[in-house]
């Protein structure tokens, strides 16, 4: 109904309408892409005259979400010949003068909440139901605000399984994450398993489409939080506007592992975010989807899906996907996503930081066996002398081969002679445009290297502060410098007549340096990454 209302018409056989002192309106607020009821103020009260004969159990189920947290707010109550029997509020049960405490959810979250309870055999030719309005403890009247998107009311006590088939409608339908418990189907088959799951466990949500509760969503969003959302077809404002459908029976369910939004080491070769999803997927065969996610970079990113659902993300089961587009909002979108490729019923997936420079369909091979492509990481040579680099662990049967360094140095042989110092890069190219880089520093040697010179750098990685230490066999002047990946002087530090130097050093931007260490017994070039 997109209209205001003071009668709402009961659907069900009963023919019960509901009634409100002010016209009703629908939420412009979306909980998980529905409309909900808007109850502005103490004026917005719905009653019902239920036909209950007698009233001695008792379940309902509601879905709502205040506009506050620190007053409190009617939820619901039930009154018996004009006295309130029992009521809900969103921060306790009550029930006359005893209430129970729950805890309470953060603002702007939508919560779902179940009460049973059972009374002695009451018969009342008068049982009302009010949604918004209840009489707290101290006898004062309460009011709710905020949005109320359904409620269900049963006069008996329903069982354990036919609260879950319920909860996991409503789960399904408003993105609300149901703690330490199954997702279970209308036939009670496990769509989630929590005991198998626990590590994923956060900000569930999910789509899907079943006839017994009328479910179809095709698209959801976490209550939790806006960052990722994935549905059939083109996302719309409303789920009821996507005209895209789900074969019945079907689901797509995934959680988190609450990792950080950001790369461990984003200087591997494929960084990826430590924050994982699992997707459990049921009868979705060749669906496709769009995937939405909020990344604050400015950079491209991969949708990155380890189809074996261990999570490794290994070469031989990952796939890359390059996203699609991104709109002004800072989300990206990724399209014609089939999740579950191999039909083993679950697939992991996270993002990648990459750059526009990367093909449009990723499938670049992480496997440690083809790491760095078996270049070497660093080399140091003698000034006129020359060293051949060339790639000795492959993943994939390269068609193109390019060298490049930063002061322009090009080619496209299978293996090169070098003779300078620099980063030098190696990018292969297979037949399908898959693609993967190597990377080895060239440093000249000093000669003159006595064994027992000692060079560390630590914590490497470093959020920032590190340490270099060097520890010599006799007395000696010692020169730290620090380089970017290009080359660059950064800084360069000297000390002199001591065996034993620390340098205590901060770098304020991540990235990947290169600390050089010279002494009288010789250099060393050391990789340093720094991280946020």
């Amino acid at each position: 109904m997109d209209t205001p209302a003071l009668i709402w018409l009961d659907i069900s056989k009963h023919e019960v309408p509901a009634t409100c002192g002010v016209p009703f309106m629908l939420s412009d607020k979306n909980i998980n892409f529905h409309r909900s009821i808007y109850f502005p103020d103490s004026t917005a009260v719905m009653r019902t005259a239920y036909p209950f004969k007698h009233i001695s159990h008792l379940t309902v189920i509601t879905v709502f979400n205040v506009a506050d947290t620190v007053k409190e707010h009617a939820v619901w109550s039930l009154d018996l010949n004009g006295k309130q029997l029992s009521a809900l509020s969103d921060q306790r049960l009550l029930r006359g003068k005893t209430f129970y405490n729950y805890p309470l959810k953060s603002k702007e979250i939508p919560i779902l909440n179940v009460s049973v309870q059972s009374f002695s055999k009451k018969r009342s030719d008068s049982v009302t139901f009010l949604l918004g309005q209840c009489v707290l403890p101290d006898s004062s009247m309460a009011y709710f605000q905020g949005e109320i998107a359904e409620c269900m009311v049963f006069d008996k006590f329903l069982k354990k399984a036919e609260i879950l088939r319920i909860e996991t409608y409503l789960a399904l339908k408003y993105g609300i994450t149901l703690y330490e418990s199954n997702y279970v189907s209308p036939n009670d088959s496990i769509l989630w398993n929590y005991d198998s799951n626990q590590t994923y466990s956060h900000a569930i949500a999910g789509i899907g489409r079943d006839s017994v509760f009328g479910l179809h969503q095709k698209q959801s969003c976490s209550g939790e939080e806006d960052v990722l959302t994935i549905g059939v077809g083109s996302l719309c404002l409303l789920n009821k506007d996507n005209t895209d459908s789900l074969p019945e029976g079907s689901y797509l369910i995934w959680g988190h592992n609450q990792g950080d939004m950001s790369c461990d080491n984003p200087f591997d070769s494929i960084p990826l975010w430590e924050r994982k999803w699992l997707m459990e997927v049921r009868k979705t065969a060749s669906l496709a989807t769009t995937v939405k996610v909020k990344i604050q970079s400015q950079d491209s990113c991969y949708l990155a899906i380890d189809r074996s659902g261990s999570g490794n993300f290994d070469s031989a089961s990952t796939d890359y996907y390059a996203q699609t587009y991104a709109d002004s909002n800072g989300y990206r979108y990724f399209t014609n996503i089939v999740w579950d490729t191999d039909a083993n019923g679950k697939d992991v997936f996270t993002f990648s930081p990459g750059n526009t420079m990367t093909p449009l369909m990723m499938a670049v091979l992480p496997d440690t066996a083809c790491k760095n492509l078996g270049l070497p990481g660093t080399r140091q040579i003698n000034k006129g002398e020359s060293i051949t680099l060339e790639a000795k662990a492959l993943c994939f049967e390269p068609v193109k081969y390019r060298w490049t360094n930063s002061e322009g140095f090009y080619s496209e042989a299978e293996k090169i002679e070098v003779n300078e110092e620099g980063e030098y890069t190696l990018t292969v190219t297979s037949q399908d445009g898959s693609i993967q880089q190597g990377h080895t520093q060239i440093s000249y040697e000093i000669p003159g290297m006595v064994e027992g010179a000692t060079y560390k750098v630590y914590p490497n990685p470093s959020k920032g502060d590190y340490t270099v230490e060097v520890v010599l066999p006799e007395v000696s002047d010692v020169t730290l410098r620090i380089y970017t990946v290009n080359g660059s002087l950064l800084k360069e530090r000297s000390d002199a007549n001591k065996r034993h130097y620390i340098f205590e050093e901060h770098m304020e931007i991540q990235g990947y340096y290169f600390v050089n260490i010279e002494s009288d017994f010789g250099a060393e070039t050391i990789k340093l990454v720094i991280t946020r």
